[in-house]
């Protein structure tokens, strides 16, 4: 009967013992180790700056576009200075073009003084003293006309030789005159303003 009772309770005690799963392993808890585990965290960080990082096609999109752009306000700039350019040379034609325009208003007043003078000389009553007095009306009316334009008369006259405005024809001695004075003038000179635009024809002293 004790061999009954002994054999109910193992089987009892094999009843409340649960079947290990096949699949299972067991683990060491002292040495278990969390670190060797895949951490998700981690993993989505370095997708997150991956999927942030500019792939190398991009780039070459973005720097074509930059040149593009670049060449573009080159292009600008290049049609702004020929549009100047051109702009100041029609400036510059325009401003040519009227004051010849101005000067050659000033000469039609000169030349009808001496269209005048012409005619009272084809005159055979004429007074030629109010003919000599009409040229020198005409003469004065043109030289006010250049000198609008800053064209003068070379002084030269008593003046001692200068090359730069002034050319000798020849030389002749005088007593009465320090050596290199102009003696005479053969053809009076002009400058306008500090440009000379021919030089006197003069005789000097020796």
């Amino acid at each position: 009967m004790n061999n009954d009772v002994k054999h109910n309770e193992n089987e009892d005690l094999a009843d409340n013992i649960l079947p290990e799963d096949e699949n299972h392993i067991p683990v060491d808890e002292d040495n278990y180790d969390d670190s060797d585990t895949c951490d998700t965290d981690e993993y989505s960080d370095d997708k997150s700056e991956e999927d942030e990082q500019e792939s190398p096609i991009d780039s070459l999109v973005a720097a074509n576009e930059e040149i593009d752009r670049l060449k573009d306000g080159i292009v600008r700039k290049q049609a702004e200075m020929d549009n100047l350019r051109k702009r100041q040379q029609k400036e510059i034609s325009n401003a040519y073009r009227y004051s010849i325009e101005n000067f050659a208003k000033e000469m039609l007043v000169v030349l009808d003084s001496i269209d005048m003078g012409v005619e009272a000389c084809q005159d055979e009553s004429a007074d030629i003293k109010k003919i000599s007095e009409g040229v020198e009306l005409s003469r004065q009316a043109f030289i006010k006309s250049l000198e609008k334009f800053d064209i003068k008369i070379i002084k030269a006259q008593g003046e001692l030789f200068n090359a730069e405005l002034h050319q000798a024809i020849t030389m002749t001695e005088n007593k009465d005159f320090k050596s290199n004075t102009v003696l005479e003038v053969m053809q009076k000179g002009y400058q306008i303003s500090d440009r000379l635009l021919r030089p006197a024809m003069v005789i000097v002293a020796k």
